[in-house]
């Protein structure tokens, strides 16, 4: 369920308490956009109402790398879908880690309430249902 994962060198620099290298390290793939891409980009963005550059860089990139759209933003979504995408946000990647077991039911629980209370625009009821279930995988 999980493939390879890209992230254009525009986004990379929004990481705070990780530096590009640990993220590659961990497998992300960042992609250095060429001089023509940033061309592309810039004569792209206008055309995406409301949405920042870095934005259109990760529709750009999951389009021409054919990959699912990991967002939480809803214009983000909203054009992605416009354009054929596959969009998924931390919710979906949570369930993907636990069905592998990658993650633990306790420690999704943990993640996902520090997402919480960290002021995400994660739906409440999602989140719940999520929390319940993993719950009484633990007790």
């Amino acid at each position: 369920m999980l493939g390879a994962a890209y992230s254009p060198d525009l986004v990379c620099g929004e990481a705070q308490d990780v530096s590009a290298s640990e993220l590659e390290a961990l497998g992300l793939q960042i992609h250095h956009l060429t001089g023509d891409e940033v061309l592309r980009l810039q004569l792209t963005a206008a055309s995406y109402t409301g949405l920042t550059h870095k934005d259109v860089a990760a529709l750009l990139l999951a389009s021409e790398k054919s990959a699912v759209l990991l967002i939480g933003d809803d214009k983000l979504r909203w054009h992605a879908h416009q354009m054929g995408l596959k969009v998924h946000g931390i919710l979906w990647v949570l369930d993907c880690l636990i069905e592998q077991r990658l993650l633990s039911f306790e420690r999704a629980i943990n993640a996902l309430e520090a997402i919480m209370a960290n002021g995400s625009w994660l739906p409440e009821s999602e989140c719940s249902k999520r929390l319940e279930a993993w719950r009484n995988h633990i007790d």
